[in-house]
């Protein structure tokens, strides 16, 4: 019975967690001291059984913190935008639809439709995407804007290059994507 009471006030404890993780209410540690403290003292529980129900569950609580992109540092959102603009820009490069997609969302898919890239790719002479430096981070509430300098094969103009990137079910995609 105590470990059934146990699992209860852990659960319940495990909720609370969650919800000051995925909504910010607390990121305090002495909180979440003096949570898990009332629980040993009102269920005079086990610590090893504590801590592996923990475990367990722990896993299911960091997998369903939603990333709140507007809120990372510089340094953390280009860490993670970087590398799918990288792989847009390589899809394009090579011609490769697939590639070049793979991190749209679904309402830049519908507007980027393998013929209209095919049509964008046609124009003569064949433009290579070259180097890229980043210029503007913009932060809006759902999604972050990205303005760099980019530069390609065929001149030594400067273009622009600016992409919204959101959070959708966990995953960071470009929602817009822009080059002029």
């Amino acid at each position: 019975m105590k470990k059934i009471v146990s699992s209860i006030l852990i659960i319940i404890l495990l909720i609370y967690l969650n919800y000051w993780v995925k909504y910010g209410e607390s990121s305090n540690t002495f909180e979440y001291i003096i949570a898990i403290s009332t629980i040993f003292i009102f269920s005079y529980i086990d610590v090893i059984f504590f801590v592996k129900v923990f475990q367990r569950v722990q896993i299911v609580i960091v997998l369903s913190t939603e990333i709140k992109l507007s809120d990372l540092s510089l340094d953390e959102i280009l860490k993670i935008v970087e590398p799918i603009m990288d792989n847009c820009l390589e899809g394009s490069n090579e011609g490769n639809y697939e590639k070049h997609t793979r991190d749209f969302t679904e309402r830049i898919k519908s507007i980027v439709t393998p013929d209209e890239l095919q049509r964008q790719l046609s124009n003569e002479p064949k433009v290579y995407f070259t180097d890229r430096e980043f210029i503007r981070l913009f932060r809006r509430n759902n999604s972050v804007g990205i303005v760099w300098k980019q530069l390609t094969s065929l001149n030594n103009d400067e273009l622009i290059n600016q992409a919204i990137f959101k959070e959708i079910e966990g995953n960071i995609l470009i929602d817009h994507c822009m080059i002029c």
